[in-house]
Parts: structure tokens; C-alpha cells; sequence
């Protein structure tokens, strides 16, 4: 269970190394190689209902698949690491994608005054489960001084796979093609995008916008209902949930990435998958401005940074790249150039995954 993308990669790389690999995904995984065992979890929808019985679900499916490493990456599945390794002796490891007790403290369907609580009683689950752990798997560089604590941890990040980055893909749209990648919620800038949408319409500015991810149910409806309102039915295109290949595929064909999420503490100190996906395609970004995104933006010379939260901002900054391809060529180019440069690649992170899995299994 856990991030597509990283479930992806991961398995991927181990089944590249002739590891027998099996996936349990709370989704059907469409993303999985054909190297790749899938095991679908069935699990309920209602949220409460969700949190309570998908850890039951999920250890049922892991014994039945009878691993010599379970690898674990959903917050919510992590009591099960330390019961699995007693009954079968196999080792296990955790996955950590996000800074957990920072995303509880932004959760809209929690309570104010349960968020505080609930952070301390992560972290203390924690630190009573993971040293059971035989190694914890960092997703960023951030995460590192909150698990320094044990003695196991590995950074291994989420970088973009470059091989595969340019392929091509079909399309019939005319104008600027832009393109996000990734969850849909007010938060990670969906309805920023739509108004920045409109006020393109209203200044003549050709573009067309294709979102793909998954969105809530009640903030799908409400982004199809303003797409119709607002007249933007040809410039606005929901992908929906696409595989990983078609998701690459979709930013391959595009002109431009976008990544204009909210300063939530868990985005600000990290680096956007996505972002770093734009670049291995060599498109140019526009990003909101947090001082690590900026850094990189700078660095590679890849992109404008805009105030977060800001249509008009966003409107802006694609009509200044939608009128200067040239500027558009020399940023993607310079992107994808200085990211292969400086090694943040999938092809590289992927042997400390395979290093950590000779060595655990050589114990």
C-alpha cells in the first residue's frame, strides 16, 4: 500500500533484479510491470471505516503472500510490521512518503483539537514500532533528522525515472499544453489551476490544461461543474487516475509543468516528485515560491516561481512562457540537462534500494 509512483519504482527495480515481487494496493495496481504479482485489497470507503479495517485486510493478504520482506509504506499499516515479523520471522521495512505528523496537523475532516493529539501519538507509535524495524526508507532529505534516532534509517528518494521520461504520446489539442500530475485537492492548487484557467480565456491566451490524478469525490464534481460554468469544457481536460507509463506520457507531450501547491509545512520542506518529473521531461515549471522549490528553480534554470495560492500569479507566468518558445526550449533543455548532471535520478536511487535488500537478506 502507499505512493503509486514509489510502488512503481520500487517494484520495478526489484523484479528488474530477479526478486519474486508481489504488490497488495488498496487500487487495482495498473501501474505494475508484468514481472509483478498484484494483490488488490478490497477496502471499504467510508474514511473511519477505511482507517479501522485496512490494517486487518492488509496483514490477512501479507500472510497469505508468506514474504521474506514485507515492505511497508502506509502510517496506518505500520502496527502490522512488528506482528508479521513475529509470526512468519521475515524481515520487514517501512516506507516513510511523508512527514506524517505534519500532515495531521492540516487535515480538514479532524478535529482542531484532536490534530495535536493525534501528531504525538503517531510519533510515539513510532518510536515504540520502528525500532523493530529492520530499516526505515526515507522518501526526503528533511525526514532525516526526525528519525535519526534510528539506527537503520536510509534516505532513498523519490527521483523521476529518466529512461523512460521523453517517450511519446498522442494528442489533437492546439495552443500551450500544460500538465499536472498527481492528487487533486484545494490544497496542491486544483481550483488555483481553474481560475488560472479562466483568466487565460479572458486575455486570448491559446492553452490547454490536462489534470490528471485522482480528486475527491465532492471536489471532482465541483472542478467538472466549473469547467462547465466557466465555458472551459476545450481547455480543461480531467485525465482522471492514469497509470504511471500514461502519466509520463502525458508530461512528455506537454509544454509546461505545473506545481503550484499550498504552504503546508509537509510541501514546503519537500521536493515535489512531479516537479523533478516535469524536468526529466525537459518542460519547464512554474512552482510555487518555497525557498527549496526556488533553490532548485534557480539552480537548474528551469522555471518561474510564483506565490502560492495565486491565480492571477499563475495566469501570468504562462502567458509570459506561452509568448517566448525560445525561452520555453532553452529552460526545458537546461532542466533535464542539469537533473541528469546532478544525479537526481531513479536510475541511481534505485541501487541503494537493491544495496539495502542484498544486505538485509545476506543477514
Amino acid at each position: 500500500m502507499g505512493d503509486t509512483r514509489i510502488l512503481y519504482k520500487e517494484a520495478s527495480a526489484l523484479a528488474a533484479e530477479g526478486y519474486d515481487v508481489a504488490v497488495a494496493a488498496a487500487e487495482e495496481p495498473i501501474d505494475l510491470c508484468e514481472d509483478v504479482r498484484a494483490v488488490e485489497l478490497r477496502l471499504p470507503t467510508k474514511r473511519f471505516l477505511r482507517v479501522v479495517i485496512s490494517p486487518w485486510i492488509a496483514l490477512c493478504a501479507a500472510l497469505r503472500v508468506r514474504a521474506d520482506v514485507y515492505h511497508l509504506h502506509d502510517p496506518e499499516i505500520l502496527w502490522i510490521g512488528p506482528l508479521l515479523k513475529l509470526v512468519t520471522g521475515a524481515k520487514i521495512l517501512f516506507d516513510v512518503h511523508e512527514n506524517v505528523v505534519a500532515q495531521i496537523k492540516t487535515k480538514h475532516w479532524i478535529s482542531r483539537w484532536l490534530r495535536r493529539p493525534l501528531g504525538c501519538l503517531y510519533r510515539s507509535l513510532e518510536r515504540v514500532l520502528l525500532p523493530v524495524y529492520d530499516s526505515v526508507i526515507l522518501a526526503e532529505d528533511s525526514y532525516a533528522p526526525l528519525y535519526r534516532w534510528h539506527p537503520r534509517a536510509v534516505v532513498i528518494h523519490n527521483y523521476p525515472i529518466t529512461s523512460c521520461a521523453c517517450a511519446p504520446y498522442t494528442h489533437d489539442e492546439g495552443g500551450l499544453r500544460l500538465v499536472y500530475v498527481g492528487r487533486m485537492d484545494g490544497s496542491r492548487g486544483a481550483l488555483t489551476m481553474l481560475e488560472a484557467a479562466v483568466a487565460l480565456k479572458h486575455r486570448g491566451v491559446e492553452v490547454t490544461w490536462h489534470l490528471a490524478g485522482l480528486a475527491a469525490p465532492e471536489l471532482d464534481g465541483e472542478m467538472r461543474e466549473f469547467i462547465i460554468s466557466r465555458g472551459l469544457e476545450r481547455n480543461v481536460f480531467l485525465a482522471g487516475r492514469l497509470s504511471f507509463p500514461e502519466a509520463m506520457r502525458l508530461v512528455a507531450c506537454a509544454d509546461l509543468g505545473i506545481s503550484v501547491l499550498s504552504p503546508l509545512p509537509n510541501y514546503v520542506e519537500s521536493m515535489p516528485t512531479k516537479l523533478l518529473e516535469y524536468l526529466a521531461a525537459g518542460i519547464p515549471v512554474i512552482a510555487s515560491d518555497f525557498a527549496l522549490w526556488r533553490s532548485l528553480l534557480e539552480r537548474f534554470e528551469c522555471g518561474i516561481a510564483i506565490p502560492a495560492d495565486d491565480s492571477e500569479a499563475l495566469a501570468a507566468a504562462v502567458e509570459k512562457l506561452a509568448s517566448a518558445p525560445g525561452l520555453r526550449k532553452r529552460m526545458g533543455e537546461a532542466g533535464r540537462k542539469r537533473l541528469l548532471e546532478s544525479g537526481m535520478t531513479w536510475e541511481a536511487e534505485s541501487q541503494k534500494l537493491l544495496h539495502l535488500y542484498e544486505g538485509i537478506l545476506g543477514e
